[in-house]
């Protein structure tokens, strides 16, 4: 009786957790779209890359090389052909991208997160995402490289796996996976096109790979 006390006791601590995230995320979406109503589309479109159809209230994006709309003022993101759900995550994300992101090219280079943005938050940036990603696709390979196929990637001939993946516009990911071995474990590393400091802040790059990883786990 007592452990099952204890047990209860777990899994209300839990779920208490899941709705401090989920109140988290809804706050982000809810700032991210009051701002959005106030901004000027015209510019925005500037400098984003998005294209804002002025009669119909849209903006048109791309994410994993499928198109997104964001209606203006609202703020309301959807995929039109079904092959992406955008959740609260993703949302957030693009509206923060279309206020304050800007659209350049890349000049080839793929740089760690440290790399980019300094080694604070680089700690935990990797044992967030690079391992969720070793964990969840390691033992799995084939379906990796599925996944990772779905979202609009190109193989690469590094590590045991690697893909590029089109991440938002012009931003691109390459996700490298090893398998691990007798005197290893699995391991990966996420590395982000030279472009993206300069669309995102360092404290939205965490949030760029749980949107990635998402997809890459429904795909």
């Amino acid at each position: 009786m007592q452990r099952c006390a204890h047990c209860r006791a777990n899994a209300a601590i839990e779920v208490r957790i899941l709705d401090i995230t989920f109140d988290r995320k809804r706050l982000r979406l809810r700032q991210e779209r009051a701002q959005f109503a106030r901004a000027n589309p015209e510019a925005l479109q500037r400098h984003s890359g998005a294209v804002f159809d002025a009669d119909a209230g849209l903006f048109a994006a791309q994410i994993f090389g499928k198109k997104v709309r964001v209606t203006w003022p609202e703020g309301e993101v959807s995929c039109p052909g079904g092959e992406f759900v955008a959740g609260d995550e993703f949302s957030a994300l693009l509206l923060g991208y279309l206020m304050r992101g800007r659209c350049v090219a890349r000049t080839g280079s793929f740089l760690t997160y440290a790399e980019l943005w300094g080694q604070s938050g680089a700690a935990a940036l990797r044992c967030q995402s690079a391992q969720r990603l070793a964990h969840g696709f390691a033992q799995t390979p084939e379906n990796f490289a599925r996944a990772c196929t779905a979202l609009g990637g190109m193989p690469l001939p590094m590590a045991d796996y690697a893909f590029e993946i089109p991440f938002l516009e012009a931003l691109r990911v390459q996700l490298l996976l090893w398998e691990g071995g007798d005197t290893f474990r699995p391991a990966a590393e996420i590395l982000f096109s030279d472009n993206f400091p300069l669309a995102f802040e360092a404290e939205d790059a965490p949030l760029v790979c749980s949107v990635l990883l998402r997809a890459l786990e429904q795909a």
